[in-house]
């Protein structure tokens, strides 16, 4: 039962207002003013704009013909059907606003998660603005940041499931929109879980926490795709070749800014656990088992990290808010649901949030497109006009030229020249072991690099300066190839005679080694 609600003076409320206008709208602020990375996303937007053209979902690959009618399981569809409905509603600038509406979502979710809990005004807004930047680096606009939408969505959900218990229903269809949009959909689950433990432990409606956690594992089965999905999700993450080529699969190291940042707010929350072991507010073992799944999951893979930032911070939020003195009747340390509304806030605070609105209404891009209609100038990263431009030009008469392309571009090129067929994009478990072989040693430019491409029957070139300077250098001087452009991003390339037919593969045996530089 919530307990009754109690007065508060209008400068307590001011602080309420103050540190949840902060602490929602600062991060939307800043990814306003990050780059959008095309790698994990203009591919998916192809493939979303497909569904909504009522071709479906793509089941095989046509993007590429190194995997060319290979089976692909889309597990992502649904959120490459949001992307590309608000690429096609605005274009990039579209797609710049949506992330920032996520990230206002899934903080002021947070927000109210953390304030369920008993967490106070100021310590939520420290916890979730530090947890927003530990999470940054996996925040960016690709379907895991809807995946985080769904786990801000959950928490709120399960923090406020004894004052609002009805509204837990509301887990069993957000985990069957979860099951289609990214494949962290077991940590829902496993948070539900979780709360069924601490329901059955407290004998607090363990029946309905039960029912809802059956419901919910069995609508993630609601998906094209059916018991599948899980068989892919547990396949994805110890797959030896994305964990080869893909900086962000492998385990997280200290070493590094992100590493760093992780393991020191891991440690920040053990002394602060340590802290209260003792003390009549110590985290129960649910919680605890929380943190530790986390934080291991933090541990195993770069880019969960993020679901470390997000999924922690309003239980960090609860822990802070237990160690420092609370007073009866504050405003500051008083949980949502006990808040009164007696005394209306103050001008100030509201002021100040407003005038965070209209910034981060100001700086959205929608309000300044790029003169050419191709982007959004220096906010897209992995998206070189200048190259899309000359292969569509170059394959205007050519439909399904293939296209040996510098990986970190493949996802581009398939969105801006559909009319080709490219070597390798983002998918990375998709591709074959053996493209990936030929794929390190062309762009390293191995002496075998010309055969490999006639195996493959490559009709144009693309290279990354940045990240393929040997193949540059052969390319510019190789009788077979003619540059038709080049720019500070890289080089186009096509072939100077036909090929000849009846070419087969070379025979190559050796060990897969990442490349020089992680495509990634």
């Amino acid at each position: 039962m919530p307990r009754p609600a109690v007065a508060s003076s209008p400068g307590r409320r001011d602080l309420v207002v103050l540190w949840a206008g902060v602490a929602v709208l600062l991060p939307a602020l800043l990814v306003s003013a990050a780059p959008i990375s095309t790698i994990d996303l203009a591919y998916g937007i192809r493939a979303g704009a497909l569904v909504l053209d009522g071709d479906g979902i793509q089941r095989v690959d046509t993007f590429t013909f190194t995997a060319a009618g290979m089976p692909w399981l889309n597990q992502q569809w649904l959120a490459q059907v949001v992307f590309a409905a608000a690429h096609r509603a605005g274009g990039w600038p579209a797609l710049a606003t949506l992330w920032a509406v996520i990230v206002v979502a899934i903080q002021a979710l947070l927000w109210r998660a953390a304030r369920s809990m008993g967490a106070d005004a100021r310590w939520a807004g420290v916890a979730l603005l530090l947890g927003f930047v530990v999470a940054a680096q996996g925040i960016g606009l690709r379907a895991q940041v809807l995946g985080l939408l769904c786990l801000a969505s959950l928490l709120a959900l399960v923090a406020d499931r004894r004052q609002h218990p009805a509204r837990l229903l509301l887990a069993v269809p957000l985990l069957a929109a979860w099951a289609n949009v990214h494949g962290s959909f077991p940590i829902g689950l496993a948070l539900l879980g979780l709360a069924a433990v601490q329901d059955v432990a407290a004998h607090a409606r363990p029946r309905a926490a039960i029912a809802v956690l059956i419901g919910a594992s069995l609508a993630t089965l609601a998906n094209p795709f059916g018991v599948d999905i899980w068989r892919y999700v547990a396949a994805i993450g110890t797959d030896p070749t994305i964990t080869r080529f893909v900086v962000e699969w492998r385990r997280t190291s200290p070493l590094d800014l992100a590493g760093a940042v992780f393991y020191g707010s891991v440690a920040a929350v053990v002394v602060l656990v340590a802290a209260r072991a003792r003390s009549p507010d110590r985290p129960s073992l649910t919680a605890l088992a929380w943190l530790v799944g986390l934080a291991f999951l933090g541990a195993w893979a770069v880019r969960a990290v993020a679901w470390w930032g997000v999924g922690a911070a309003p239980a960090v939020a609860a822990l802070l808010t237990a160690g420092a003195a609370r007073r009866v009747g504050s405003m500051a340390s008083a949980p949502v649901s006990q808040v009164g509304t007696r005394v209306g806030p103050s001008r100030a605070p509201i002021a100040l949030v407003a005038a965070l609105v209209l910034v981060l209404v100001a700086v959205q891009p929608i309000w300044r497109p790029s003169p050419d209609g191709a982007g959004i100038g220096s906010r897209m990263n992995d998206a070189p006009a200048g190259i899309a431009r000359a292969v569509g030009e170059g394959a205007g008469g050519r439909p399904a030229a293939r296209v040996f392309n510098a990986q970190r571009w493949g996802s581009w090129l398939e969105l801006a020249t559909p009319e080709v067929l490219v070597f390798a994009d983002s998918r990375i478990e998709l591709i074959p072991v053996t493209a990936w072989r030929d794929y390190i040693l062309v762009s390293e430019g191995d002496a075998r690099w010309r055969e490999i491409l006639d195996a493959w029957r490559v009709d144009f070139l693309v290279v990354a300066l940045a990240d393929q300077p040997a193949l540059a250098a052969l390319v510019r001087h190789d009788a077979g190839w003619q540059v038709t452009h080049e720019d500070a991003d890289g080089l186009v390339a096509v072939r100077s005679a036909p090929l000849a037919s009846g070419r087969t593969p070379p025979a190559l045996t050796f060990e897969l080694r990442p490349p020089r530089r992680d495509p990634s």
